[in-house]
């Protein structure tokens, strides 16, 4: 009888992490800064009206329960 699954492979060890990592502070002018922070917050804002559609599409509310378009419980 043949087997329709995959042989299962040998156990390995995954090798750690070889990344560095780099902290560095940047160096701005005042009007650099400002625009970054401009940018960071309006893309923030967007990525917030984003999931809150996401979520209103699922039929979750603020407190976690389902809303009126969802059945059943969410345990």
């Amino acid at each position: 009888m043949t087997s329709l699954l995959r042989p299962v492979a040998a156990p390995f060890v995954a090798a750690a992490p070889a990344g560095a990592r780099v902290r560095a502070r940047l160096r701005l002018l005042e009007e650099d800064e400002a625009v970054l922070r401009a940018v960071g917050g309006h893309l923030g804002s967007l990525a917030g009206k984003d999931l809150a559609v996401r979520c209103a599409e699922g039929g979750w509310t603020r407190g976690g329960a389902p809303g009126p378009g969802r059945r059943g419980s969410r345990r």
